[in-house]
Order: structure tokens, then C-alpha cells, then sequence
């Protein structure tokens, strides 16, 4: 069998040496030390999963001195002792020890060990995927991300809170991926987008003929959410009657489809995101507060992004990593992006970092942003700047696509593949010169190349324009 965990025992007893080896057999590759000067030798020189310390070795309680060396080498620290004092199991938890077995002691209580130590490695890599999946700097998100990494060992469910737009939809995503990695779908509704009286026949489903338009069963949220993960977006919207049979359905994991008087069962993990109060719904008696107790499980906040501006760099990098034309952005351009308020968070940064990656060429500059986002101070020069640089850049490229059409790449491409393959060369560099200089609106061009919309496509569909380059009506 192959040894997942590798173990150091530490331990001046011979036979207790071969007992608990023997134990450790076919979950870990176990290492011997007799005493502490061999002991920490081993540790400084390789990285244990585990290492199990008894407390007196070559002289009395000499064995708290490895503790620190252990816990500082990242290895699960359990001692084994036959002293039962609180003094001396209380100097080895301040030490930083793990655990603690009394000996002598059998195989249960060392699956004990086992079991934690499995709970805590697991939650440990949880936590790494959750904070390279999520991107932060910011301390307060990185400490519950290792908390959601807790998820896996519990029904508990999770409430995310936070500003539209800081990623609330993504963490959720991301916590039925890791945390419920062995469950089935993700099911999503956003509560906020399902006008009152359909809200029912989203969650619970209904037979046919329930209503009035109802020509056929449809199954509902919590039916497909059934050994899955359940995520309802802006449940604060969800009104008072439905809340009380959403309520019913948490505790009993029971419900009725609209309809019928068949009991049906759902068994699902629950996560619910809002960017309101609840506390002040509830307040208001618009929330139900017994709803409010049982949803939070596990509450999460996300800041806005303002609040966490060493993120910005970070989420900049990223996103332009992910897109596929490379451009540099101008070192004010990059203060201001840096330093702006984002008040649409994360999603909003992302849409202009995209826009500016698909619609800008070379170093992408302030003027290159949306209107809206130009600073007030600069906005009017801006307005004539921005125009006279654009169209001179546009210009300056149309000049060159036009200067191509007579080169001698044409007349070669006349001489090799005849005159057909030229013109439909021609036709891709005059159809990409228009769009430039039409800013890529595909009505403009059309008219001005005086052709159909399905000659226009049929054209672009011998493939010249860039990638990832949006054309608009």
C-alpha cells in the first residue's frame, strides 16, 4: 500500500517505538528517533506530516523543548506521556502541541489522532485552493476563507454578504467546488430577478394544472438542488409567505411542489448571498428572524473593493493574464485604476480592464477610458485630446491598410493564387480599414462600403478581425 503521510516518533522506549509504528502501518512511513539531540536533527533535516514526542526521554520532560522545533516545522504534534497532571499536559499545549495521549493507549484512540489530523490537513489545503482561487491580500478575507475550508466536515450553511459586484456569486461557486467537492449540482437563483407571485413555482416546483398557465409538472430549485448545493441570490427579496415555507423546508429538508399533496424531500447544502441588512429587515418585520437565525450558519462578508484597494493590482494583473491580446498600461493610467472607488466592485473593474484590452492597441493610456470614469480634471481636454489622438491613430492605421492594397504582397498574391485570391485578400484589408475607422460600428461600415449585411458577414467570415475585438450595431 502506498504511504500517504510520512511520521517521525520520538520516543527513548524501544518496544513503544515498534508498537506504535506497527499502528501507523498503511497510513504512514514512519521514522525513529531515541532521543532529543537525534530528534531535532531529524526535523531541521526533512518535513514530517506527523511527529509524535514522548514527553520524558533522556532526562525528564525534555521532550517539550521538540514541541516548539515540531510545530514551527508545520508537522501535526501529538505527546505521549504517562503523566496525567494538568500542569504537565497544560506546558505542552503552550508549547503548541496538537494532541496529547495518555499511555498506555490502543488503536482507537490513535484513530482519534488520525481523524483530526486529517480534518486539519484537509481544511489547510481547502484553505490554499480558496485563496488562489479568490484573489486577496486583505487579511480579515483571508482568515474566513480558511474558516469556509471548516465546511466540509458540516451542514452548516453559509451567508455571504457584500455590495453587488464583490464576488458573491464566485465565492459560492467556488465553496460548492472545494468545500461540497463530493455533492452533485449547483443550482442558482437569484431571488431578486423573479417577480412575487413566481417565486413559489422557482423553488418548489409544481404539477400540472396547479395554475393557471401550469400546462406541465416543472421541477423546482430545491428538487434539483437534491444532493447538491442550493444558492439563493438576494434572498432578502424573497417575500414574508414564502419565507415561512422555505423555513419549513431547512428544518425538514421536506416540502409540497404547488400542486400536489405528494410530500417530496430535497437533501441539500444551502448558501444564501444578499447585499442587504438582513438584521434591518428583520427589524422591519420584512424578514422573518427565525429564517435569519437558521441561514446564518456561517456568515461571510466581502468588503467592497474600496476597502480593499491592495486587492486592485492584484485583480488588474489577473485579469489581463486572462485575456489573450497583450497591451501595457501607461503608468497614470494604472494610478487611476489603482485608486478609483469601483463603486460596481470587482465586476465593474473587470468590465473595463476588458474593454480597455479589447479596444485599445499598444500602451492603453487614461484617455483610453469609458467617459464616465475620466477624471473631472482632465474630462474636458480629454473630449478634444482624446479625439485628436484617436482619429490620428485610426488614421495613422487605416493609411497603412490602404497603403497594402497596391503593395507588392498584393501583386505577389495575384502572380501565386490569381486574382480571386487577391480581391478577397482586398476585400478583408478594406472591410477591416472601414470598421477601424468606424470605430467598429458594423452599420456605419456597411454603408459606407455600400454592401449587405450578408455580404458583410460572408467577408468576415474568412477571418481578419483580431480577437476578442466586440463589433457593435
Amino acid at each position: 500500500m502506498t504511504k500517504k503521510h510520512s511520521a517521525l516518533i520520538v520516543e527513548d522506549d524501544e518496544l513503544s517505538r515498534i508498537t506504535l509504528s506497527c499502528l501507523l502501518e498503511g497510513f504512514a512511513a514512519t521514522e525513529e528517533a531515541a532521543d532529543s539531540v537525534s530528534a531535532i536533527k531529524k526535523i531541521e533535516a526533512k518535513k514530517y506530516d506527523m511527529i509524535f514526542i514522548d514527553l520524558d526521554l533522556e532526562r525528564e520532560l525534555a521532550g517539550l523543548e521538540i514541541i516548539v522545533k515540531a510545530r514551527a516545522s508545520g508537522a501535526y504534534t501529538i505527546v505521549l506521556s504517562g503523566r496525567e497532571e494538568n500542569r504537565y499536559i497544560q506546558q505542552a499545549y503552550e508549547r503548541g502541541c496538537h494532541d496529547f495521549l495518555s499511555k498506555p493507549f490502543d488503536h482507537r484512540a490513535l484513530e482519534l489522532v488520525i481523524g483530526k489530523f486529517n480534518i486539519i490537513k484537509g481544511q489547510a489545503q481547502l484553505a490554499d485552493m480558496f485563496s488562489y482561487e479568490f484573489l486577496t491580500q486583505d487579511n480579515n478575507l483571508i482568515k474566513q476563507l480558511e474558516i469556509l475550508a471548516e465546511l466540509s466536515a458540516h451542514n452548516r450553511p453559509v451567508l455571504i454578504q457584500g455590495e453587488t459586484g464583490t464576488g458573491k456569486t464566485m465565492l459560492a461557486k467556488l465553496i460548492h467546488k472545494f468545500a461540497y467537492a463530493s455533492l452533485g449540482n449547483f443550482v442558482h437563483l437569484n431571488c431578486s430577478e423573479i417577480p412575487e407571485n413566481l417565486i413559489e413555482s422557482e423553488l418548489f416546483g409544481y404539477e400540472k394544472g396547479a395554475f393557471s398557465g401550469a400546462e406541465q409538472s416543472r421541477r423546482g430549485k430545491i428538487d434539483l438542488a437534491n444532493n447538491g448545493t442550493l444558492f439563493l441570490d438576494e434572498i432578502g427579496t424573497i417575500p414574508l409567505s414564502t419565507q415561512k415555507k422555505l423555513l419549513k423546508v431547512l428544518e425538514e429538508k421536506t416540502y409540497y411542489p404547488l400542486g400536489s399533496n405528494v410530500l417530496s424531500k430535497s437533501n441539500f447544502k444551502l448558501i444564501s448571498a444578499t447585499c442587504d441588512s438582513l438584521e434591518e429587515l428583520v427589524a422591519e418585520k420584512k424578514f422573518r428572524a427565525d429564517l435569519y437565525f437558521r441561514l446564518e450558519g456561517i456568515n461571510f462578508y466581502i468588503p467592497a473593493l474600496r476597502e480593499r484597494k491592495k486587492d486592485i493590482p492584484l485583480l488588474i494583473k489577473h485579469f489581463q493574464k486572462e485575456f489573450p491580446r497583450k497591451v501595457v498600461f501607461s503608468s497614470a493610467l494604472q494610478n487611476f485604476l489603482e485608486n478609483n472607488n469601483w463603486p460596481g466592485n470587482v465586476r465593474e473593474l473587470k468590465k473595463v480592464i476588458e474593454l480597455l484590452l479589447v479596444k485599445s492597441r499598444g500602451i492603453v493610456d487614461i484617455v483610453d477610458l469609458p467617459g464616465h470614469l475620466l477624471p473631472a480634471t482632465i474630462a474636458a481636454t480629454v473630449t478634444t485630446t482624446t479625439t485628436t489622438l484617436t482619429s490620428y491613430s485610426r488614421a495613422q492605421e487605416a493609411e497603412d491598410n490602404r497603403d497594402e492594397l497596391l503593395s507588392s504582397a498584393i501583386i505577389n498574391k495575384v502572380e501565386s493564387e490569381g486574382l480571386a485570391a487577391a480581391i478577397n485578400e482586398i476585400e478583408k484589408k478594406l472591410t477591416l480599414y472601414f470598421l477601424e475607422r468606424n470605430e467598429f460600428k458594423v452599420r456605419k461600415t456597411l454603408t459606407e462600403l455600400q454592401i449587405s449585411n450578408n455580404y458583410f458577414y460572408r467577408i468576415k467570415g474568412r477571418g481578419f478581425l483580431p480577437e476578442g475585438v466586440p463589433l457593435e450595431d
